[in-house]
């Protein structure tokens, strides 16, 4: 097959490597893959060992599909272009507006559409989820890739269940594993970390709709209770670092916390294992790759149990701490304080994490499941 991927950033972050490691996996099986994005460059090298990229020469910014639709219109006619040249049979999308773009290429075309789907439409996406019957999106998809939850999002607005094809949560656990304990001890001296101070976590994009804000309002709980053995370790950017920054510095945070910028994608590891507990929060989490990486990199995952129960699906316990959704930054909170107290806890939870991910969070069964799935479209 030729299969053509379409997501606007090529930056670090969960969605982006997600789709890197489903690129691989296609070309390493045999499959022609091309990967067309509008910005960020962290991952291009890595991309373009499997597949042919395509950097598409316009920019989108926050609301430019309403203010500046014809923005929307060169794009697509650019990718247009692209799926032509690259003789394209099926096209996977990963984003909201994504989906529209390659909604509107593939009918053009008369190839079959995917949406991948790596977040809550309701929480991540609002504006067009609002939308989403009245401009008739589910038209220009035909099918998306997600679990049950964001299944019944789907639901509510008419689309039909036949469309959704469920996979489970994954990791690679080559990319992401546990450092020895004197490579770990290493690793957190070059950075500046004492041995005996606990490190809390955030790796990813800095936005102000990612749930970074709540690791922010977690470090800011810990200094209410009284407890100070702790340093943040940001890596990654965005557009929400500065006031993010101006955030940790008014909350008296800035001499604990340190942050690395975008790092290349071979050193993401090597930070996560300078991590103890890396926390993915808010009221009812929808998955999240950060946490997955942490365990299986053998780090303390931390999440909390919402209503959903999606984090359940790949959270057990023993390999990974979930609290409850009330008042969960302080619930988080008293967790952290409760691992500090029971030192010997983290490291058998980081072990069991690590096993739990070498055996139910496979890419195997995910991969079968989308190549069975787009075969199935094209013939």
């Amino acid at each position: 097959m030729n299969i053509l991927f379409f997501y606007e950033s090529m930056a670090l972050g969960g969605q982006q490597n997600y789709n890197y490691q489903l690129v691989r996996r296609f070309a390493e099986l045999g499959h022609k893959v091309s990967w067309a994005y509008l910005f960020g460059e962290d991952l291009k090298d890595l991309v373009t060992q499997s597949a042919t990229v395509y950097h598409v020469p316009y920019r989108l910014g926050p609301k430019d599909y309403i203010k500046r639709p014809w923005r929307l219109l060169q794009i697509t006619k650019a990718v247009m272009d692209f799926a032509k040249s690259q003789n394209s049979q099926v096209i996977l999308s990963g984003s909201g507006i994504g989906s529209l773009i390659c909604g509107l290429v593939a009918r053009r075309l008369g190839i079959p559409h995917y949406r991948i789907i790596g977040c809550s439409l309701v929480q991540v996406e609002p504006t067009l989820f609002r939308l989403y019957s009245l401009i008739r999106i589910d038209r220009l998809i035909d099918g998306y890739f997600g679990w049950p939850r964001v299944f019944e999002e789907l639901s509510s607005k008419g689309v039909h269940p036949d469309k959704f094809i469920e996979v489970n949560n994954t990791v690679d656990t080559e990319m992401y594993f546990p450092f020895t304990d004197s490579e770990r001890l290493d690793l957190r001296s070059t950075l500046g970390i004492a041995s005996d101070e606990l490190v809390i976590g955030w790796v990813g994009r800095i936005a102000y709709d990612m749930q970074v804000k709540y690791t922010l309002e977690l470090a800011v709980e810990l200094n209410k209770k009284g407890f100070n053995k702790f340093r943040l370790l940001i890596v990654g950017g965005g557009p929400w670092e500065e006031e993010l920054r101006r955030l940790i510095d008014e909350n008296g945070l800035a001499s604990r916390t340190i942050f690395t910028g975008w790092v290349p994608m071979h050193d993401v590891n090597g930070l996560l294992n300078a991590m103890d507990v890396v926390p993915l929060l808010e009221v009812d989490p929808q998955g999240g790759s950060i946490v997955r990486e942490a365990m299986a990199s053998g780090r303390v995952a931390l999440s909390v149990d919402g209503v959903s129960g999606t984090q359940r699906r790949f959270m057990q316990p023993g390999c990974s701490i979930l609290v409850p959704s009330e008042n969960f930054t302080t619930n988080a909170a008293d967790a952290i304080i409760k691992l500090d107290k029971e030192p010997e806890s983290i490291p058998e939870i980081g072990h069991n994490a690590r096993q739990f991910a070498l055996g139910h969070m496979s890419w195997d069964e995910v991969v079968r499941i989308k190549l069975r799935t787009l075969e199935g479209a094209i013939r």
